[in-house]
């Protein structure tokens, strides 16, 4: 509580006091993604989070990714504390390139304070390139799928 007292030039006093309350962060969780790594088009990944507390329910969570300069969100905020995601192919065109992703949990009370968790993700580039998918799809529309083998 604050308490303030003006007093004008004529003698008369005024007192108000004033109640502020202090919002803290959501607080004693963790995140995590799982697998730790995979491959982009292929693997889904899981963003979970637990044990998150605060004083101001709900307690909401948005999920980023950032595969170049900015965060990307794959989520909007949502009480459900985890989120999965198939990563694409953002890195590189190079096969089996191999790239760490960033991953981020914004954990936000009702009130707005919120925490930030960042992580990562191992994200390899699938083997079959670009080339190799073309060729599979003119194989099998031509019928003859002795060469599809080779992928």
């Amino acid at each position: 509580n604050f308490e303030v007292t003006l007093e004008a030039s004529t003698g008369a006093r005024s007192r108000a006091t004033v109640s502020v309350l202090v919002n803290s962060v959501p607080v004693g969780g963790s995140c995590s993604v799982n697998p730790s790594s995979g491959i982009a088009t292929v693997t889904r990944f899981s963003i979970s989070c637990q044990d998150w507390v605060d004083d101001e329910p709900p307690i909401r969570y948005k999920f980023q990714v950032m595969p170049g300069d900015v965060w990307l969100d794959v989520s909007g905020f949502q009480t459900n504390p985890s989120h999965s995601i198939i990563f694409p192919s953002v890195f590189s065109t190079s096969v089996n390139a191999s790239a760490s992703l960033p991953v981020r949990t914004i954990i936000r009370d009702a009130l707005g304070a919120e925490s930030t968790l960042e992580l990562a993700a191992a994200i390899t580039t699938p083997s079959t390139s670009f080339d190799q998918l073309i060729g599979l799809v003119s194989v099998q529309s031509s019928g003859d799928l002795s060469t599809a083998a080779v992928l």
